[in-house]
């Protein structure tokens, strides 16, 4: 999917700020800005939400993950769509979530170019109805309401007025009931063989994790007779890189741990 280009043109709020900004599809090589973008945004217990239950060990829904980038590239918000039944048989329906804005830019009109988005896409690829956990002023604009909720619920402690729906095909949500479950996506789990992930858009890097670390003396391979020390963590565990194209300088190094690290934490 092409991007689509934005510029901010009439809100004060957004003065002095680099307002102009792309919307794109999400690239494997973004997972790292997001997550700290997502971090900064919306804190440490983020991950202790419902909506993760939802999101836990699954993939987005194919083509449904979008960021937008300042006029320098740097990502400055984010916005994933997530496949979700209605209940153990029920239809099949989106979750929405998270929605970040980098902090300093709120104001600029992103969030709301993120969710306009991503609405117009998952309509364009024929899904029925999205859902989300959120301020209902706000996504009111987008047509979100908790009318059609009533009968459904989230998978862990929520308020029932912020469980909001919005159909993209009218009747929808019509007899919906019963507990959101996981939809069928799973994110891709690393065994023996080689998975490849790009790396800056330009690398890539081959991830096989194991169980490898020992106390105090953690360390991570590189091609080429380089070696990255990394501190052990509480679960002991390694992740092993092989890399791709040839030796790579040292903040080249740390983006290839970091990919790796990045998704190993997506398949746990």
């Amino acid at each position: 999917m092409l991007g689509h280009a934005f510029k901010d043109a009439g809100n004060p709020a957004a003065a002095g700020r680099a307002a102009a900004f792309i919307i794109t599809e999400e690239t494997p090589g973004d997972a790292g800005a997001r997550e700290a973008l997502l971090d900064r945004a919306m804190g440490p217990k983020r991950k202790r939400k419902s909506s993760e239950r939802l999101r836990r060990g699954r993939r987005p829904a194919q083509g449904l993950a979008f960021v937008a980038r300042s006029a320098d590239g740097a990502l400055v918000g984010t916005v994933r769509l997530w496949e979700v039944r209605l209940g153990a048989a029920g239809a099949p329906a989106l979750l929405l979530g998270p929605l970040a804005v980098e902090p300093a830019m709120k104001g600029a009109g992103i969030g709301s170019a993120l969710m306009r988005h991503a609405i117009g896409a998952a309509r364009q690829l024929g899904h029925r109805a999205i859902l989300l956990v959120g301020d209902a002023g706000y996504y009111a604009r987008f047509g979100f309401s908790a009318c059609k909720t009533g009968s459904l619920a989230m998978p862990g402690p929520y308020e029932r007025e912020r469980f909001l729906a919005l159909e993209l095909v009218e009747g929808a949500l019509d007899g919906a009931h019963g507990v959101l479950v996981p939809g069928a996506r799973r994110a891709e789990k690393l065994g023996r063989s080689d998975h490849l992930a790009q790396l800056h858009g330009q690398r890539h890097v081959a991830v096989d994790a194991q169980l490898a670390l020992h106390e105090g003396r953690g360390g991570i391979e590189i091609a080429g007779d380089q070696r990255l020390q990394i501190v052990p963590g509480k679960r002991d565990r390694a992740v092993g890189v092989a890399i791709a194209h040839g030796d790579l300088g040292a903040g080249q190094q740390q983006g290839a741990l970091g990919a790796a690290v990045e998704l190993h934490r997506t398949v746990e």
